[in-house]
Order: structure tokens, then C-alpha cells, then sequence
């Protein structure tokens, strides 16, 4: 039999599994495998209970739990071997596939990630984490009916989650739902209200639906709350901008492109600003940029989304 225990790590969750021990008394490098300590000191004893051979069992478990060890600290593909070993071992345990498909997402192997999360779900389907990352790895590849559906499973098992709902308002947004995606927001904060993600978010889309007062408030609690990210500094900027505050707008766009200058909708702001300050060679050298970084599809929502924001 094995139990899980789930811990946070960022943005996601894991799960570090237990197994029932073989004997009376365990070791105690089975103890430490099976604990939550320090991912070194898991790393270490998993890797003893390994090298010393076991049970099938304590085996995968080993493996599972010094893969989420490695995740922990960015070793994602020792993270991977590790849950490939788990999962050969025992693949009737739904974290194993979990876990694995988390490190997918993150690596951008979002077809991966979908078969792990859809194995996961078929073993144990009343987790709601589980319906939740599969819906961002649905949202990443622009299938947001089907992102759509699977935070409406996760919110169905636990309504009160902030994340759940703060990702279902990103989904709403994609499609069109403005109004829908800011009661998520809504209530994503009520449920967490530090959740800078949400204000963020929160602030893109009343600038977008025209209420850039409102919005200005929502950026800067979600600076005030994350200081300096690359994020609420575009977000800022495209409501200052809306309030006819380019010279403000400029300082915002500057400062996110040069905490995170990958971002083509961030150039496409900037173009905006440029504009809006009477330099159009540029607002095109911008532009350019932004469509260069652009995925399909999206220079040209950009276009009809937020060109009615710049003020004449």
C-alpha cells in the first residue's frame, strides 16, 4: 500500500509518496526517503535505499520520492528518470504519472504532460490539482474550451481553491468572457489576498473592458505585492497608457522589457506607447519585434484587443 503526502513548490504541487514499511523497525535511510526533509538529505537516503536493493515496492517508491526531490531543485531530468523508474515499477500510482507530466509542462512537452495527467486522472479521479494542470497544459496549446472544462472539474471538487479559479478567469478571458473572467478573479482574491497573479490579471482585463481606473489600482497592489515583475509592470503600463499617461506608460513598458524582454505582447505595448509619444519609426521597430515573438495568431489579436485603447 502506499499513502501520498503533497507538499507546494511554487506553482504546483507534489507528492512525495510512503510506503508501509517491510519490517518492525525500518532504516534510516527508508525513513528519511519516506519524509519531507530537505531535498539533499531525501536525494541521499533514497538514493542508499536504491543502491541497496529492495522490495518492488520501496523501490518505486525510492525512485518517486527522489524524483520530486529533483524537481524540487530544478534537476528535472534526473526528476524525469526517476519517475520513468517509478512509473516501470508501479504504474498504478496516479502522483508517479503526476509528477511526471509537471516536469513535461514545464519543459514545454505539453502533449507529454496531457498523457500523463490523463493517466493520472483515469487512476485517481477525484484530485482536483490533477484537472487543474491538465487544463494549463490544454490552455498553453490554445485548447481553451478544453482548459475551460477541466477548471470547471477541479473547481467542482474544491470550489475554494484561488489558483482553480484565478486559471479559469485566464481561460474566460482567451474566449472572450470578460465578464466571466473577472468574477474569477474576484473571486480568486477573496479566497487569497495576496494572490498577486490575480490583481495582475485582474488589471489587464478592466483596462481592457475599458476600465482603466480601476485597473491602475489592481497593478499596483500587484506591484506592491510582487515588486518589479516583468508582468505587472506591462500590465501597468497598458492602463497608464489607456488613461492617457504616456510618459508613465513609457517608464512601465521600458522597466518590464528589461526584466523579461521575451515577451512579444510587452513590445506590443511599447509600440503603443511609442505612438502615443509621436515616434512612429519606433513604434515600428517594435512592433516588428512583437510580431517576431508573437505565437500564431496572436500580433493579430493584439491588434483588435488593444489598438481601441490608445488614446488619439
Amino acid at each position: 500500500m502506499t499513502r501520498r503526502a503533497r507538499i507546494t513548490a511554487g506553482a504546483f504541487v507534489l507528492s512525495i509518496l510512503a510506503a508501509a514499511a517491510a519490517t518492525a523497525r525500518p532504516d534510516a535511510d527508508w525513513d528519511r526517503c519516506r519524509g519531507s526533509d530537505a531535498p539533499d538529505v531525501v536525494i541521499a537516503a533514497c538514493g542508499a535505499v536504491i543502491a541497496a536493493g529492495a522490495t518492488n515496492e520501496r523501490l518505486a517508491v525510492a525512485h518517486h520520492n527522489r524524483g520530486v526531490a529533483h524537481q524540487l531543485q530544478g534537476a528535472r531530468g534526473l526528476a524525469i528518470r526517476d519517475y520513468d523508474e517509478a512509473i516501470r515499477r508501479d504504474p498504478g500510482v496516479a502522483d508517479s504519472h503526476y509528477n511526471r507530466g509537471l516536469v513535461h509542462a514545464l519543459d514545454g512537452r505539453h502533449d507529454r504532460a496531457l498523457a500523463d495527467f490523463d493517466r493520472a486522472i483515469a487512476l485517481d479521479p477525484a484530485v482536483a490539482v490533477f484537472y487543474d494542470d491538465r487544463g494549463q497544459s490544454h490552455f498553453a496549446r490554445g485548447a481553451y474550451d478544453l482548459a475551460l472544462a477541466d477548471y470547471d472539474r477541479a473547481l467542482a471538487i474544491d470550489p475554494d481553491d484561488a489558483r482553480f479559479h484565478g486559471n479559469r478567469g485566464n481561460a474566460r478571458y482567451m474566449k472572450g468572457d470578460l465578464a466571466g473572467a473577472l468574477a474569477d478573479y474576484d473571486r480568486a482574491i477573496a479566497l487569497k489576498a495576496d494572490y498577486a497573479f490575480a490583481y495582475n490579471n485582474r488589471c489587464w482585463v478592466r483596462t481592457v473592458a475599458g476600465r482603466a481606473g480601476e485597473a491602475l489600482r489592481d497593478c499596483d497592489e500587484s506591484l506592491r505585492l510582487a515588486p518589479g515583475t516583468a508582468h505587472g509592470l506591462g500590465s501597468r503600463a497598458l492602463a497608464h497608457l489607456a488613461l492617457g499617461r504616456a510618459s508613465m506608460a513609457r517608464i512601465d513598458i521600458e522597466a518590464a522589457l528589461r526584466a523579461g524582454p521575451e515577451d512579444g505582447q510587452r513590445h506590443y505595448v511599447r509600440g503603443m506607447v511609442l505612438l502615443a509619444q509621436a515616434l512612429p519609426d519606433d513604434a515600428a521597430r517594435a512592433f516588428a519585434e512583437a510580431r517576431r515573438l508573437a505565437p500564431p495568431g496572436k500580433f493579430e489579436r493584439w491588434e483588435r484587443e488593444l489598438d481601441p485603447l490608445r488614446k488619439p
